[in-house]
Parts: C-alpha cells; sequence; structure tokens
C-alpha cells in the first residue's frame, strides 16, 4: 500500500493522521489505461493566463460513445474537462477522474448526431497552468456505466 499526501495547491503544511483499514468489499478504482479504446484525436497544448481555456469541436454520431482523457504533462496543472451539446450546454463533465489525481476524465453516449464542443480549462478556485496531453477516444458503451458506477460507488474507510 501507498499513501500519497498533500495540501490544496501544494503550499499549505502542517500535520495530518491518516487512519487505514482495508474494506473485504472494496473494489479498486477503475484504471484508465486498461479501458479498451481507438483514439480518434489527440491535442496537446498549454493552459496558462493567456491561455486559461481551449475549445476542440467534435463531430459525433448518435450512439458513438467517447472516453475523453486530460492528462497535465506535469505538476502544476488541475485540468477541467466539459463537453457541451448541440444546445450549447454541458452534458458531461469531470475534474480530478479519481482520487490521487487531478486528472480529468470521462465517458458519454452520443445522443443525437452533430457538432459537439470539448472545452479545456482549468480549475475555476486557482491559477494552475501548465502542458497538457487531451485524448478522445472511442469505447464500448458499457464504459459510461463503470464509470458511473464507480463514482456514485466510492471506495469508503471505516473509522
Amino acid at each position: 500500500y501507498t499513501g500519497v499526501g498533500g495540501s490544496f495547491g501544494g503550499q499549505g503544511t502542517g500535520e495530518a493522521v491518516a487512519p487505514r483499514a482495508v474494506d473485504p468489499n472494496a473494489q479498486a478504482p477503475i484504471s484508465f489505461d486498461s479501458i479498451p479504446r481507438t483514439v480518434i484525436a489527440r491535442h496537446e497544448g498549454q493552459i496558462d493566463d493567456r491561455t486559461p481555456e481551449r475549445d476542440y469541436p467534435l463531430d459525433l454520431t448518435a450512439g458513438q460513445t467517447i472516453l475523453v482523457m486530460a492528462d497535465a504533462v506535469e505538476e502544476g496543472l488541475d485540468p477541467v474537462i466539459t463537453l457541451n451539446g448541440l444546445d450549447g450546454f454541458p452534458v458531461a463533465i469531470n475534474d480530478d477522474r479519481d482520487v490521487g489525481t487531478l486528472n480529468s476524465a470521462f465517458a458519454y453516449t452520443v445522443p443525437t448526431s452533430g457538432r459537439y464542443m470539448l472545452n479545456m480549462t482549468r480549475y475555476s478556485d486557482g491559477a494552475s497552468s501548465g502542458p497538457y496531453v487531451l485524448e478522445i477516444s472511442n469505447v464500448a458503451a458499457g464504459v459510461v456505466d463503470e464509470l458511473r458506477a464507480q463514482s456514485e460507488n466510492p471506495v469508503t474507510l471505516s473509522g
């Protein structure tokens, strides 16, 4: 087991207590690297004060399921990704795909064909910055349910 601690923004210091327990019924979080996928687009860029966000248009087809992953290339960036639907309103959003990472990911099954807009930005309560890799992939539709189940049933520790 490995325990990692830190402060919001990496600036705070102090003491912490970290009790641990093993839940025999707990399941490990999903490994995003192990999800079978076909990459359809890959973008690299920089988020900073001059460029606090970037938009990427996506032409998607009804029934298509995509996995979007935003990874900071180095510490310093807290990426947030939002997929806006045909009406311009968000249909999928993620900040911090799982415990222990500030990177983001979501899976989404497209209900209606058309041009969607993927927005890459940073967490709004900070001025994080740095390079990123944004990857959009086709995946099996079941990935949506798997990620939803994980977010609705997080691993909890007793005590």
